[in-house]
């Protein structure tokens, strides 16, 4: 979250960032960037995917991947592709 837009977006916005017990997300240095940007956070229970709509998503990524096995690094670029092209949609 370095790029001046985002950060920009983000505050403009008034988007809320999610906050599990990550320790990414608990790190002094991640608490201190977020209160100096001014973003707003919402603290959320660990292990709660049932909590967080996301993570149907990741589960559905994650299942599309499998289901079509890249076995090399073009068809894993080509499935990246596509699968960014559905998302834009």
């Amino acid at each position: 979250l370095k790029d001046p837009a985002v950060v920009s977006a983000a505050v403009e916005a008034r988007l809320r960032h999610l906050l599990d017990n990550d320790p990414k997300h608990t790190a002094k240095i991640t608490k201190e960037w977020l209160r100096h940007n001014s973003v707003n956070v919402l603290e959320w229970p660990s292990q709660s995917p049932d909590l967080n709509p996301i993570e149907d998503l990741w589960r559905d990524l994650k299942m599309a991947v499998h289901r079509r096995s890249p076995s090399n690094l073009m068809d894993l670029e080509l499935l990246q592709r596509r699968m960014r092209e559905t998302a834009q949609k």
